[in-house]
């Protein structure tokens, strides 16, 4: 028997218009199928939608899914859990079928609170290489690094502490994680440099800030790459002073107009 093979190169489900009528590259209708969105050679074929299983037997007493989120590249689920004092996040590895924790928060009922999983469902929720996002649209918005909060995670009654590299043991962890660790906005220096004026004995030495006032500032940089906003800016930095044969008598050239005691003479 002859087989039939059809592309379908627009990708697009066409209900509008009669089956006869259906063009080329399009489908008039679909059941249990899904667009991959992996990152190998059939990213963008249309798949079957394979049979689920039950793993939720690995979640305690007591809890309730709040959010999930399934990592297509990695083949793996992530999902949030709520009880009335812990709240916690699950991977699920689907080609091991192993299920591990990623973070544990035990202080949902005080201030240290961390991931503040409420009763409504969590929607906005993203993977993006290492890193779980996710939103309520009520608290700060949240960022975990999934490799680093796996290590700091001992078990589901203990809360996860903060490891800063991901080659790290947990001994090596800096305390318990709070929140402003898991939050995208990361805090900005608060203080501004103190600063110390080194000055240019000579002309010839001239600094690049000969005829500027500038003024410093620096911003923080975590273990993820990123970068803080910048902190505050120092005052003018301005450090005239005479040099070579200049002093307070001869420092002004009345024939050319010229102030040689306002040329800023400070070195990096």
């Amino acid at each position: 028997m002859a087989e039939i093979k059809t592309t379908f190169t627009k990708g697009r489900m066409n209900k509008d218009l009669d089956e006869r009528l259906v063009p080329k590259g399009e489908y008039r209708h679909a059941v249990n199928v899904e667009v991959s969105t992996s990152e190998g050679s059939n990213v963008g074929t249309v798949q079957n939608i394979l049979g689920n299983s039950r793993v939720e037997s690995v979640v305690p007493n007591g809890h309730i899914c709040v959010g999930s989120v399934v990592d297509e590249a990695n083949n793996k689920l992530y999902w949030l859990t709520s009880s009335d004092n812990i709240d916690i996040i699950y991977e699920h590895d689907v080609e091991r079928d192993q299920t591990s924790l990623v973070f544990v928060d035990t202080n949902k009922t005080n201030a240290n609170a961390c991931l503040k999983f409420g009763n409504s469902i969590i929607t906005g929720l993203n993977v993006l290489d290492d890193f779980l996002l996710f939103t309520d649209g009520r608290n700060e918005p949240k960022k975990i690094n999934i490799k680093r909060s796996k290590i700091g995670t001992v078990d589901a009654n203990t809360h996860t502490v903060l490891v800063r590299r991901e080659n790290d043991n947990i001994s090596d962890n800096v305390g318990p994680v709070r929140e402003e660790d898991i939050t995208v906005i990361k805090k900005r220096p608060t203080t501004p440099l103190a600063f110390k004026i080194n000055k240019s004995s000579s002309n010839k030495e001239k600094g690049i800030f000969e005829k500027t006032f500038p003024r410093f500032s620096y911003r923080y940089k975590y273990s993820d790459n990123e970068y803080s906003a910048f902190g505050p800016f120092t005052t003018p930095v301005f450090g005239a002073d005479y040099t070579d044969d200049f002093n307070s008598i001869n420092f002004y050239n009345k024939k050319e107009g010229f102030n040689t005691a306002m040329l800023n003479t400070i070195n990096l």
